[in-house]
């Protein structure tokens, strides 16, 4: 009886059926069970009924309503703006609502199929942007050159999949150490990721690398390990390993489309856009920690986009770096012919390390269709350095590989 009298100040109405098909002569009487049935449903606000077989219960339920949701309204009563396109489930709905800095008041009105009415309202609050140090002052020592994207989160996705950045975990390679791994930040496309693989540029088997996890925007982080003598690398400088020689290396990543991009190919043509910007797959986020050294390594250095469309203007170089026992004071891109741009600091990932980025800008169609693919390195001029300076003024720089003593951290 509680129940149904709380049914009832819902405004709801509760019937009870005494349902007895082997009492042919069931009606009003008095019996324990029909006076209980007959309190209930006045508690409920309904009625008592009595069915003795299946037509009588038919005839019960023939003029009974089915009541559903008929229609749902939400409106932002900040901005005086109703959602379009309410789309209604079972139980559920959904609706795109504009939203302003700031508080935003959302009433939702859902009206039913019996023409009852209930209004709620929620409260949202959209937190307002800082602004970066570099929109605060773009002249700032740390700004010079273009400054980095507000979104780090944003992701330009092309039909194909794309090798964004490369390098080696650690950069300084301790005589002691016998392994280190080769890295890459590889983003889907159209289709999910088969296989990324490194390889010899004269030599058309790959090894595997394995996805170890993945970026806060999605781009998924994989390796592959290294291993070898102690000491093999002590002494050497080896800064062109990524490239189109004999002897260098690329980083290929095949997506269940069958197509691939290889990293270090910054490529021009037509790379269209995709407009969704999810991840197509899942994987843990990426928080293994790497090797600190004494100096700071920029362990990871590339492009994003790393296929540039027609109608493009701008692309971003990019660099992951880990610090070393100071804080970082400097990240600079720097070629032979005297070029110094500044990069600036987009954001701390989850395993500690930095990303840093610049900007670059160009007239849309001043690159022919085609790829660059030895922009890193130091064997020209016209190659590409990413140097990373701390506050002791200990320096390293991308691509370089180099093995020597450097103790752990």
């Amino acid at each position: 009886m509680e129940e149904a009298e709380k049914a009832r100040l819902k405004g709801h109405l509760v019937y009870v059926i005494l349902f007895d098909p082997y009492n042919p002569f069931m009606g009003e009487g008095s019996s324990t069970a029909q006076i209980a049935a007959k309190d209930i449903a006045g508690a409920g606000g309904g009625k008592l009924l009595f069915a003795k077989n299946s037509t009588d219960l038919l005839a019960l339920f023939s003029s009974a309503e089915i009541v559903e949701i008929a229609s749902v309204t939400v409106t932002n009563t900040t901005t005086g703006k109703a959602a379009g396109n309410v789309q209604l489930a079972t139980g559920n709905f959904n609706a795109p609502v504009d939203l302003v800095q700031g508080e935003n008041v959302l009433e939702v009105t859902a009206t039913d199929t019996y023409g009852e009415i209930t209004t709620a309202s929620v409260t949202v609050n959209v937190d307002l942007v800082p602004a970066s140090p570099c929109e605060v002052d773009p002249a700032a020592p740390d700004c010079i050159g273009e400054p980095g994207d507000p979104n780090p989160e944003f992701r330009v996705t092309k039909l194909r999949p794309q090798v964004l950045m490369a390098g080696f975990d650690p950069m300084l390679v301790d005589v002691i150490d016998d392994s280190f791994r080769v890295m890459a930040v590889v983003r889907e496309g159209m289709s999910p990721i088969q296989h990324v693989t490194v390889s010899e540029n004269t030599n058309p088997f790959g090894a595997a690398m394995t996805l170890e996890g993945q970026l806060s925007n999605g781009d998924k982080i994989y390796s592959l390990t290294m291993v070898g003598m102690r000491g093999v690398l002590a002494g050497l400088e080896l800064s062109n390993l990524f490239g189109s020689g004999g002897g260098e290396y690329n980083i290929t990543v095949i997506d269940q489309a069958q197509q691939r991009h290889s990293f270090p190919n910054l490529e021009f043509g037509s790379n269209v856009d995709l407009d969704e910007q999810t991840p197509l797959t899942q994987a843990q986020p990426y928080t293994r920690e790497g090797t600190r050294r004494l100096k700071p390594q920029p362990i990871m250095v590339g492009f994003d986009p790393a296929m540039i469309d027609h109608g493009d203007s701008a692309f971003k170089v990019k660099a992951i770096v880990r610090r070393g026992l100071v804080d970082i004071k400097h990240v600079t891109l720097k070629n032979g012919g005297g070029l110094a741009i500044a990069m600036v600091k987009e954001a701390a990932l989850a395993n500690g390390d930095e990303m840093y980025s610049l900007i670059y800008t160009f007239p849309r169609g001043a690159f022919p269709d085609g790829a660059l693919r030895n922009l890193f390195g130091t064997d020209s001029s016209g190659e590409f350095i990413v140097e990373v300076i701390d506050e002791a003024q200990q320096r390293h720089a991308f691509p370089t590989l180099q093995g020597g003593n450097f103790p752990a951290q």
